[in-house]
């Protein structure tokens, strides 16, 4: 498995953001976690904000280096939701997935995943920032526009931070090293049997400024998404927001 360079902040504007201003400061053969107490400018995708107040939650990126000629790695955020949905179901909390990677309790948002690239001579980073409602109190949750849970609200105690990340970083460097030798391949049936859409589910789909209606059709082998259009035609989708 691979090993862990770690930065650790009590209040930052964006884990995101810090990764990808510093990779100058990363060993390329190590996973890089950059994580917070809190953050003043968390994001979340499409420019969507996530709320990240000092409440024992989980605010992190995790930063993979892959050699420039392997190209854009576009499975690394499924592969973290995978480990985070692992880490979860450990506890005793049936999760989902929401292509292309948010994390869903009863229909109600967990967990969100971020993920952007930069660009070297020799390798392409990739910062996945995740954020997982460990501790988000009720009163925290009924000020998020979409339906959100927490772990502690689904089990009714307080979760622990440190003993998520040891579980979440351990399960996500396993199957990093698979990844990066065999692909997606082991990872897509637990992928689709994870996934919270049913094939012919109604699915509108938001791909930058325009919107595509259908029914969900399938998923490809490389994760990507199949809508089949209200036309008949089946359109592929590399990402997008999901409704």
């Amino acid at each position: 498995m691979m090993l862990y360079e770690t930065f650790h902040f009590p209040g930052i504007d964006s884990t995101n953001s810090w990764a990808m201003s510093n990779t100058h400061l990363f060993p390329r053969d190590k996973i890089i976690l950059v994580y917070a107490k809190k953050q003043s400018d968390g994001r979340g995708r499409h420019k969507n904000k996530w709320q990240s107040p000092d409440t024992n939650n989980l605010y992190a990126t995790f930063g993979v280096f892959v050699p420039t000629q392997q190209g854009v790695q576009p499975n690394l955020p499924q592969l973290i939701a995978l480990a985070a949905v692992a880490v979860m179901e450990k506890m005793g909390v049936e999760t989902r997935i929401k292509w292309p990677n948010d994390l869903l309790i009863n229909q109600r948002k967990v967990a969100g995943i971020l993920t952007e690239t930069s660009i070297d001579e020799e390798h392409i980073f990739h910062a996945i920032g995740i954020g997982v409602n460990l501790n988000l109190p009720p009163e925290c949750l009924k000020e998020i526009e979409r339906p959100a849970t927490s772990l502690s609200v689904e089990l009714e105690k307080e979760v622990d931070l440190e003993e998520f990340l040891d579980q979440l970083k351990e399960t996500f460097s396993r199957f990093l090293s698979t990844f990066l030798e065999e692909g997606f391949t082991p990872f897509l049936p637990a992928f689709k049997a994870k996934l919270n859409h049913k094939e012919n589910q109604e699915l509108s789909f938001h791909e930058r400024d325009h919107q595509w209606n259908g029914k969900f059709h399938s998923i490809n082998d490389d994760g990507t998404l199949n809508l089949k259009l209200d036309t008949g035609e089946v359109k592929r989708f590399l990402a997008g927001e999901v409704q």
